[in-house]
């Protein structure tokens, strides 16, 4: 706490200056006086939190000079000292919320006192404040948030129509000024880059987009009437409010300012869609889809605000992925062959860059041709998942025209590879159960006809699909199967020749040893002896 201390006697100054211990108190002496002139002066300079001083200080005197202090809004804890046992002063200055009234000479005990009070005083008003600035604080936040709701409710909605006749009612109801006569809407997109890689983590995003949308508020702070926000994961949408402005002048705030927000946010890119002037909140609901629309202008435009017109709006037709490529394109998925797809793909993205590189055209193109690669990529009777809501959201992933259809390219080919390895499997799963049914049964009298009936395969077919997957044919995998266990029971038990060949599955003996010796050039018994361990 700053003290300031006055009197006109120096040898009364330097007898307080030495009376307490002030930094012990957590206090410092900021200055003296001698007249109340130059003390209004530094009370006003270095605004003290303690100010001492003698009632009968010359021009102006301490009670004209607590009067002075109290009409320039300042307001120290004042000490008053005096020589004088007056009544009348001590009345005065009590009224004008002096903290103590002393009398010379004074005492270490009695100041020291004082000052220990007002030191609890300070700190009682120190945490009141501090509360009185943080319900402030916490005020303004909530009437942000009731205001940004605003945003939150009207666009959220599924029916724009609906919202419109009551949107004048709404923004009165979350205490909306818009006082101005003109509107103007921005949607700001922060791309992420390949949709579901996660390059950029969403806490990041959540980071960056409030703090942008104060950016903004701040920039267009002087001529709005009223500014209302709302962000997502990945874009943040502005409505701003005010008078006699054309569009130009937020275009080119605007322009001017992009660099400095890329220089807040280093490698992210940002695009920003900017509505036409509207003058009704009933046009709210479409002006926000004018400035989604204009970020589809992104692809070749380098300006980094963009608009699309009302000629740009109202179009909906697109010349399309044209039908030579639609009918390549559906071969090659047909086929599930990668190359012949990338082939047909790179002609498709290569006519589009010719025909409509940009704006809303080349949304219609995108979505047409991602319904395209989805109905074929499912009519290959595959069971995946054919992510569709995954491939359309590359369009607001992805910032640049080439990034994006080389995702939408890479991402199909890796699902045409998963299909052909679902395929496979789907065509191997029959050959692994017959043979997991041969190892599992081989010591029993096993036949075709069997081992058909247990994975849904007639005789005929499944003998020829095993021996296209294995390399040999039934009988021949049996007996592999068979002689290995053989080897095995030889090898490491002292069971008899005879049991051996029954536990394999051959009640004949002599074929058994017969079997044996064609597959190892050894009779069983030779095997055992050659092979066979100690104990066996």
């Amino acid at each position: 706490m700053k003290v300031l201390i006055i009197d006109d006697e120096p040898k009364v100054v330097q007898l307080i200056l030495h009376l307490v211990d002030w930094s012990g108190l957590g206090m410092t002496v900021v200055g003296t006086a001698g007249d109340g002139s130059s003390a209004l002066k530094m009370i006003i300079e270095l605004e003290p939190d303690i100010v001492i001083t003698d009632i009968r200080i010359p021009n102006p005197d301490g009670i004209e000079l607590i009067q002075k202090v109290q009409e320039a809004q300042l307001f120290p804890f004042f000490i008053i000292i005096s020589g004088y046992n007056d009544f009348n002063y001590a009345q005065k200055a009590l009224r004008l919320g002096v903290e103590d009234y002393l009398l010379k000479p004074i005492s270490q005990k009695d100041l020291e006192y004082v000052l220990r009070k007002i030191i609890g005083k300070h700190h009682e008003q120190v945490r009141i404040t501090d509360s009185e600035n943080a319900l402030t604080r916490e005020l303004e936040q909530t009437r942000r948030q009731v205001k940004d709701k605003f945003l939150s409710d009207v666009l959220l909605q599924k029916d724009f129509s609906a919202a419109g006749t009551s949107l004048q009612d709404m923004a009165l109801q979350y205490h909306c000024d818009f006082s101005g006569d003109s509107f103007l809407f921005l949607t700001v997109h922060v791309y992420t880059g390949e949709p579901g890689a996660g390059q950029r983590p969403e806490e990041e995003y959540n980071f960056i987009l409030p703090r942008l949308q104060n950016y903004l508020k701040d920039l267009f702070s002087e001529i709005c009437h009223e500014c209302v926000g709302l962000s997502t994961t990945e874009e943040l949408y502005m409505l701003f409010n005010f008078s006699g402005k054309d569009q130009s002048v937020f275009t080119e705030k605007l322009q001017e300012n992009y660099f400095n927000i890329k220089t807040i946010y280093p490698g992210v890119n940002i695009a920003i869609g900017i509505s036409s002037i509207f003058t009704s909140l009933s046009d709210l609901p479409d002006c926000f889809q004018q400035s989604r629309l204009a970020l589809t202008k992104r692809f070749s435009n380098e300006n980094t605000v963009l608009q699309v017109s009302d000629e740009e709006t109202s179009k909906s037709g697109s010349p399309g992925i044209g039908p030579e490529n639609r009918k390549k394109l559906s071969e090659a998925i047909s086929l599930l062959n990668c190359d012949l797809f990338s082939t047909a793909f790179r002609k498709t993205v290569q006519d589009l860059h010719t025909t409509v590189s940009v704006g809303p055209p080349l949304l219609t193109c995108y979505e047409e041709l991602v319904d395209l690669l989805v109905f074929e990529l499912r009519n290959t009777n595959t069971e995946l998942e054919i992510p569709k809501e995954q491939l359309l959201s590359g369009f607001d992933k992805v910032y640049s025209f080439m990034d994006l259809f080389d995702w939408l390219e890479e991402k199909t080919r890796s699902l045409i590879q998963n299909i052909l390895t679902e395929k496979q499997d789907r065509e191997e799963k029959p050959i692994r159960l017959a043979k997991q049914f041969i190892n599992e049964h081989f010591s029993e009298p096993i036949t075709l006809e069997a081992v058909s009936a247990h994975v849904g395969f007639n005789p005929a077919y499944l003998s020829t699909v095993f021996k296209k997957s294995c390399g040999q044919n039934f009988l021949d995998y049996l007996r592999d199967v068979r002689i290995s266990n053989a080897k095995y029971l030889l090898q490491y038990t002292s069971m008899p020749i005879a049991d051996v060949s029954a536990n394999i599955g051959y009640t004949d003996t002599k074929y058994f040893t017969r079997i044996f010796r064609e597959k190892t050039k050894l009779s069983p018994l030779e095997y055992r002896k050659l092979y066979g361990s100690e104990d066996s």
